[in-house]
């Protein structure tokens, strides 16, 4: 069998010849270019993802903040309609409270505090147990009371554990 006969040296010359070396020259340049590109369309496609979220998160907080500037309008209106009607009945605000959350579900309870004294709830029988509280002498929500009629203006406040629980 005198056949082919498999010989690297004359392999490995050939391939190192002179002449080769633009071909290999011109192998290493389109390689580094595939990879050049790759990573160039790695970043493109990165920005393209972040600016799509930033697009989705901007639409989110346009939206949040149209329903809690809503919400502040609707409790801003509640408060005119007890400056206008002073003596105000607890059925009186529980029928202008029940139309305020029946649109907002964000609005779960509303209360009337007077002085810093709870005379009025909505709804009134989950929260009847608050009627009574005094902001002034409750650690937890005096501060934030306090801030809002030194500031005269909404107050936000950290999480509380309601006195009516829940």
């Amino acid at each position: 069998m005198g056949g082919f006969r498999f010989d690297r040296k004359r392999i490995a010359k050939s391939i190192l010849r002179a002449s080769n070396l633009p071909a290999a020259i011109a192998l290493v340049v389109v390689v580094a270019t595939g990879i050049v590109a790759d990573n160039l369309n790695r970043e493109l496609y990165d920005q393209q993802q972040r600016a799509f979220v930033t697009e989705q998160l901007n639409q989110v907080r346009a939206r949040l903040s149209a329903r809690i500037n809503g919400n502040i309008q609707l409790v801003r209106g509640l408060v005119s309609a007890i400056e206008a009607e002073p003596g105000i009945s607890p059925e009186r605000f529980a029928a202008i409270s029940a139309s305020l959350t029946a649109n907002s579900p964000e609005l779960l309870e509303l209360a009337a505090a007077p002085d810093f004294v709870v005379s009025m709830v909505y709804p009134y029988e989950e929260n009847r147990a608050v009627i009574g509280l005094d902001y002034r002498r409750n650690a937890d929500q005096r501060t934030a009371a306090l801030r809002a009629r030194d500031s005269g203006s909404l107050v936000l406040d950290e999480p509380l554990h309601p006195v009516q629980g829940g």
